[in-house]
């Protein structure tokens, strides 16, 4: 899916409150990722997906910190991020949390769906930046 087609996607997600209930596939799992999931967690995924309601629930909180097209970062966090940890489950598939710092740190929250070899992005947020001290010198 094209950055341009993924924003207009999560646009119409976020104007119709995640509905109706649309899966759309972002892209492949890159090699290096998959042999780095499968060592370390033993699991064997092709694609990364989301869909409207997992896009429209993170946009939809103010205290996720998200620009508009934070939403693109997901492959890139997914496919080169070495700070995963384990999240436990979502309907008996194993979640994940996926971190890096691109202008600062966001996190994507990824469901495992085995059975299709999928990666679900079914969440993410930013970490609140820190405020400067008004006092701070610049």
């Amino acid at each position: 899916m094209s950055t341009r087609d993924l924003l207009q996607f999560a646009q119409e997600a976020i104007k119709n409150k995640g509905y109706p209930h649309k899966e759309v596939y972002i892209d492949r799992v890159a090699e290096e990722a998959k042999d780095r999931l499968n060592k370390k967690f033993g699991i064997d995924v092709d694609d990364i997906v989301t869909d409207t309601g997992s896009v429209w629930h993170a946009y939809k909180k103010s205290a996720h910190n998200l620009e508009k097209d934070d939403i693109i970062h997901a492959v890139e966090v997914i496919n080169t991020s070495t700070d995963i940890e384990p999240s436990g489950e979502h309907q008996n598939n194993p979640t994940f949390i996926f971190k890096k710092d691109i202008d600062g740190e966001i996190s994507f929250l990824v469901e495992a769906r085995i059975k299709n070899k999928k990666l679900l992005v079914a969440n993410f947020w930013r970490k609140k930046k820190k405020r400067r001290h008004p006092d701070a010198s610049s």
